[in-house]
């Protein structure tokens, strides 16, 4: 399998865009549903909480979640990246993967602050194809 088959590119730029919306919408259903289970099991197992208490337990138990599940995802692009059959582009995949892991990492920083993940994940799918398509 090819990494990258720039032929259906030119022939399709639409599909990948359509793609990434779907990853996006994917990757923020699969937090959400998560974090909400975490957090409604520590919640059982701590009743007592006032509703600040239980709001600060649910931001930071989706962060928790968001963080781990973004890990992955950086781990798993690397995982893909040292394939041992992309082993004679390594050199030019090694510089696309530090740009988008780059990119990753400024939009964790940003939701930390208050960005919406919707938007940061948009941003990161979205710079990761203009990375990837490069030449």
């Amino acid at each position: 399998m090819a990494l990258l088959d720039r032929e259906s590119l030119r022939k399709d730029r639409v599909s990948p865009l359509f793609a990434s919306y779907g990853l996006v919408t994917s990757l923020l259903g699969l937090i959400k549903e998560e974090a909400d289970t975490l957090a409604k099991k520590a919640k059982d197992e701590a009743p007592n909480m006032d509703d600040k208490e239980k709001d600060a337990l649910d931001a930071g138990v989706r962060r928790g979640v968001r963080s781990r599940i973004l890990k992955q995802l950086a781990e798993a692009t690397r995982s893909f990246v040292v394939q041992h059959e992309n082993r004679h582009i390594l050199p030019q995949l090694g510089i696309k993967l530090s740009r988008v892991l780059a990119c990753l990492e400024k939009n964790v920083r940003l939701m930390e602050v208050n960005l919406k993940d919707e938007n940061a994940l948009e941003d990161f799918y979205l710079s990761s194809l203009r990375i990837w398509t490069s030449k």
